[in-house]
């Protein structure tokens, strides 16, 4: 966010019309990146099909899952050397600058989005259509670059906007246990079906009672303690719906 604010706070004297030209080529090259990622994960499914038939690599999978979701969760921090990182916020000059500002920010963000990057790429190439890598990481990349974008053609009157906060933590830890439940799929082929579905119903508790009562992360945001709520609410509903529909089934 620093970067984006301080790239195009230095454009915002050329117009509205140029300014939401250079947002959007770098919405664009952010698109571009995060959809080749997600084709070519998708052409590596035949090998990553063949690769799942391991117990060892199933359990690899899960294990880089679960150490991802405990970086997103605080216990251990990735961080990108600082020259890198200064070196992504300098002003690259014309329109090709925004489109190579979008192409790399991935780069920049890695220690951020980095973790839910590879646990979807990991999905992907499971389940092999270049067309659903597709769709997946263009998604991804307007879900990103949209607050982005949005960020870009208010940058120069940045004390407008709301301020971003601890609230951002939160959203970071439920994050991190989405990619829990995914090291739980993958686990799915070496454990009963009665274990996996214990598993994935005891870690969609845990994400309730962790984020919906007993994180106390500060916020001024009055949607804040409603958010908190409904994930609470459906953890505890979705564990349950999980339980039930097993118990059925059997």
């Amino acid at each position: 966010i620093p970067i984006t604010a301080s790239y195009f706070g230095g454009r915002s004297g050329q117009g509205r019309g140029r300014l939401v030209a250079h947002g959007l080529l770098y919405l664009m090259g952010l698109a571009v990146t995060n959809s080749v990622l997600g084709v070519a994960a998708a052409l590596t499914g035949g090998l990553m099909g063949g690769l799942l038939q391991s117990p060892w690599v199933i359990g690899g999978v899960a294990a880089i899952l679960m150490l991802s979701a405990a970086s997103l969760l605080g216990l251990w921090e990735l961080r990108l050397p600082g020259k890198l990182t200064q070196a992504a916020g300098r002003s690259y000059a014309g329109y090709g600058g925004s489109l190579f500002m979008g192409l790399t920010l991935g780069v920049v963000a890695a220690p951020c989005i980095g973790p839910f990057v590879l646990g979807l790429l990991t999905w992907v190439a499971s389940i092999g259509s270049p067309r659903f890598g597709f769709l997946i990481f263009f998604t991804l990349s307007l879900g990103l670059g949209l607050p982005l974008f949005v960020l870009a053609m208010f940058s120069g009157s940045l004390n407008k906007l709301p301020r971003s906060g601890e609230w951002l933590l939160w959203v970071r830890k439920l994050m991190g246990w989405v990619l829990a439940g995914m090291a739980v799929y993958f686990l799915r082929p070496l454990i009963s079906e009665a274990w996996w579905v214990a598993l994935l119903a005891g870690v969609m508790l845990m994400a309730a009672l962790h984020l919906g009562a007993l994180d106390r992360t500060p916020a001024t945001l009055r949607i804040f303690p409603w958010l908190k709520s409904i994930v609470w609410l459906a953890g505890i509903l979705t564990a349950a719906f999980l339980v039930g529909f097993w118990a059925m089934q059997g």
